[in-house]
């Protein structure tokens, strides 16, 4: 507010003199923005710092969870594969064999308590009845072949042809 005046008054030295108190305030007020600049750097680099670490343990925590995952993923698939597929696989291979007159044909999961468990005892049963079958045409073939060789007999004009054996009703 002194420069006007001095300016105005052509005042050499109250110029001066109001040049001086300005660069003063000015130095005043440069040093303090000169501090405040310098400790806003520092702050910075402090957060930076803080935020690089921040990164950097977060993204180690996310490798560690990821690698954890996928461990996980690895062993539920081994275990699925191990409990569920091959029995499953072995299961299905059986019962084509069985399917196809294999009666020879075995399985692992006769103590398993689940749905793989209980295809194996409707294994067995169709293994059973097969077996039953089996035995029932073999029989049957039996009386079929003892009586064709008599009916043959009786064709043939021998009338003293006589069937002996008696046949089981199952």
């Amino acid at each position: 507010t002194k420069l006007k005046p001095a300016i105005r008054a052509n005042d050499t030295q109250r110029l001066n003199k109001a040049l001086n108190h300005l660069l003063t305030s000015y130095r005043r007020h440069r040093a303090r923005i000169d501090s405040l600049v310098a400790n806003t750097v520092a702050a910075q680099d402090d957060l930076s710092s803080a935020s690089l670490w921040a990164v950097s343990v977060i993204s180690t925590l996310l490798g560690a969870l990821a690698l954890g995952l996928a461990g996980a993923l690895v062993t539920a698939t081994w275990l699925l594969s191990k409990h569920v597929l091959h029995p499953l696989a072995e299961t299905a291979d059986s019962m084509k064999r069985m399917a196809a007159g294999d009666l020879n044909v075995g399985s692992r999961a006769s103590d398993r308590s689940d749905e793989i468990g209980t295809m194996h005892e409707a294994m067995q049963v169709f293994h059973r009845s097969l077996e039953a079958d089996r035995e029932r045409e073999s029989k049957q073939k039996h009386v079929v072949e003892t009586l064709s060789g008599a009916l043959d007999k009786l064709a043939a004009g021998d009338l003293t042809a006589r069937i002996t054996e008696h046949f089981d009703e199952t």
